[in-house]
């Protein structure tokens, strides 16, 4: 069989071999392996004329097998490597963290912020952005490609991320081009790479659909400020809607509007409960973030989710949004009219409608 090499193997420095050794502790860089005798350089991208230190991983032969039957992909690769790397996005979080020990959580807050579409550019807010960028990449780029990109020593990648020192023009429009981002990028309010999910055609839409008059939608005067209230006016609901099914307190236990008091039967509990099942997987999981309320921790989630899913949530949890007062929408949800009725209607969601139907 002919070899596809045409080429004599380029043999690799010693210095780099040290380098990359060093990086896995002279183990198998493989999590949880301990084999240091008979390792192996492997080229990650298997180019075997790379022996940039970045394409090089030290495996043990069984791991290095794996690799070349793809049992262990490049990107596997690439985070084992992240992971041992003297240079990892986790020492870069952490000296993040450091940087802003003791303040508020800008990484949380800036969520709300993007939500309600506030946004100043300034060297920190476009270090973020470029930390979030990378950190969304890396099993891609290593902090050593990264920095290549902005054309700048390795060592000052935390600068850039922390601010300290800001991006060129040349610098954002390379980084725009290589990462496939619109121009504008580093002028707009973004969390972690995204928009005001709100802005996105289908989640617009959806909102829109369940407005009324829809004479007043020309007198909204600030969208952020619209879209945002309505958004974190249905995430309150879910919240109190998840308290009062599943918290053992009377004073939760009962719904509460235009000072009318109905209790919540058990019966009635559990056809709310399947009925609006994926409106109540909403609630977050306990953590141990204090910076945010609940309905925030929602609002945050919902920038990790697809703008399809975050419209059948919508459209499965509110009836109509009374926008008489365009500056003061007024969110009517369908669980909360079914407790005031005391009956469930049973729907199903029509992905291709964008709608609820009778099931």
């Amino acid at each position: 069989m002919t070899s596809k090499y045409t080429k004599n193997r380029p043999a690799i420095s010693s210095e780099t071999k040290r380098e990359v050794a060093i990086e896995s502790g002279h183990s198998c860089a493989i999590k949880g392996c301990t084999e240091h005798t008979y390792n192996i350089y492997h080229h990650i991208d298997f180019n075997r004329e790379n022996n940039n230190p970045d394409n090089l991983i030290y495996l043990c032969d069984k791991h290095h097998k794996m690799a070349h039957k793809g049992i262990i992909d490049k990107k596997s690769l690439r985070e084992y490597k992240r992971q041992n790397s003297n240079f990892t996005g986790v020492s870069i979080k952490d000296e993040i963290a450091n940087e802003f020990e003791g303040k508020i959580h800008i990484e949380d807050i800036r969520s709300i912020d993007v939500l309600e579409d506030k946004f100043i550019p300034n060297s920190k807010e476009m270090g973020i952005k470029l930390y979030e960028i990378w950190a969304e990449n890396q099993y891609k780029y290593t902090q050593k490609d990264f920095s290549r990109i902005l054309n700048i020593p390795e060592n000052e990648i935390y600068n850039y991320f922390t601010g300290k020192i800001t991006l060129s023009l040349q610098q954002i429009l390379m980084v725009t081009e290589v990462f496939n981002l619109s121009k504008s990028y580093f002028f707009e309010g973004t969390y972690w790479t995204r928009k005001a999910y709100w802005k996105e055609d289908i989640v617009k839409y959806t909102i829109l659909s369940l407005v009324y008059p829809k004479s007043k939608i020309a007198n909204i005067n600030n969208e952020g400020i619209f879209y945002s209230s309505i958004l974190k006016s249905y995430a309150k609901s879910i919240c109190m809607l998840h308290d009062q099914l599943f918290e053992d307190n009377e004073k939760k236990a009962i719904f509460s509007q235009e000072n009318q008091r109905v209790k919540i039967s058990s019966s009635l509990k559990d056809l709310i409960s399947q009925q609006y099942y994926k409106v109540l997987e909403q609630y977050p999981d306990f953590d141990k973030t204090r910076t945010l309320l609940n309905y925030e921790k929602i609002l945050r989630n919902w920038f990790f989710a697809s703008g399809e899913y975050i419209s059948r949530i919508i459209i499965e949890g509110i009836k109509n949004i009374d926008i008489t007062d365009a500056n003061n929408p007024v969110v009517t949800c369908r669980f909360d009219e079914d407790i005031k009725q005391k009956n469930v209607k049973s729907q199903t969601y029509n992905n291709n409608t964008i709608a609820m139907e009778s099931a």
